[in-house]
């Protein structure tokens, strides 16, 4: 893992896939204001990164995050940072690269948000999910948006609401998580998915984002006219007029070896 001693976020690199590491373990991964900077700034830089084709999540210690740091609530400088969690919980809805997060243990409060906005996430059986806020007195009003578009309104309701814990096998049913695996392979698990995804065209990748986030609150006319523009542009690239040429040359080739 590549970081300073002491760094609030720890990143290595697996060929394509950037990993990045919530490394707060001792405060169950907490996101105070001084990690979600951090977090923030290294998904930029992957992001940046042309090398980089797909970012994995993860997590430090026994709980993904416990969500908020709520030492740092009260303080006369949180209000004035509600851009970074901003920012960070609806990350996914903007973001150029596939996200995949590695799940395990806790994950609470503005953490599902996290969690909701990468575009798979692989999760420990053993994994919580939980919007804790109405315990203090509060709603996921920063959260909300990015659990919606992963579970939708009523399920995401239902939660803030009763504040209760989730079990992984729930969240899967619901959508919220895409893998499940036993706790010792969700790293290996999601690393895998990751570098499966990697070795896909990455013009195509970040096109088919940009899709889904530019089509996601457009009438479903202008989602056609939109799909139609896209498509247009993919047809005439020569990515991907290569990969048809070739699959139709593989083809032809077969057929000729059959008796």
């Amino acid at each position: 893992m590549n970081a300073p001693r002491g760094s609030l976020v720890l990143t290595a690199r697996h060929g394509r896939v950037f990993r990045i590491t919530l490394n707060r373990p001792e405060k169950r991964n907490a996101l105070s204001l001084a990690l979600c900077h951090e977090l923030l700034k290294v998904f930029r830089q992957a992001e940046a990164d042309e090398q980089v084709r797909v970012v994995v999540l993860d997590a430090a210690g026994p709980a993904f995050s416990a969500g908020m740091d709520l030492s740092e609530v009260l303080e006369p400088d949180f209000l004035r940072q509600a851009d970074v969690h901003e920012e960070l919980f609806t990350l996914g809805l903007r973001y150029s690269k596939p996200i995949v997060a590695a799940v395990h243990g806790a994950v609470f409060g503005g953490a599902v948000a996290l969690v909701a906005s990468a575009h798979l996430v692989v999760a420990a059986e053993d994994a919580r999910f939980c919007s804790t806020e109405i315990h203090i007195g509060m709603w996921p009003y920063v959260a909300f948006r990015s659990i919606v578009a992963a579970i939708g309104e009523r399920r995401a309701t239902e939660l803030a609401i009763t504040g209760r814990v989730a079990s992984a096998s729930e969240a899967y049913e619901w959508g919220l998580v895409h893998r499940l695996a036993p706790a010792e392979k969700v790293l290996e698990t999601a690393l895998r998915l990751a570098t499966e995804i990697a070795s896909f065209d990455p013009v195509a990748l970040s096109q088919g984002l940009l899709f889904v986030q530019q089509s996601r609150r457009l009438p479903a006319e202008e989602v056609g006219l939109l799909a139609r523009q896209f498509r247009e542009r993919a047809v005439r690239s020569s990515t991907f007029r290569s990969a048809i040429q070739a699959f139709l040359n593989k083809r032809s080739s077969d057929s000729d070896r059959k008796p």
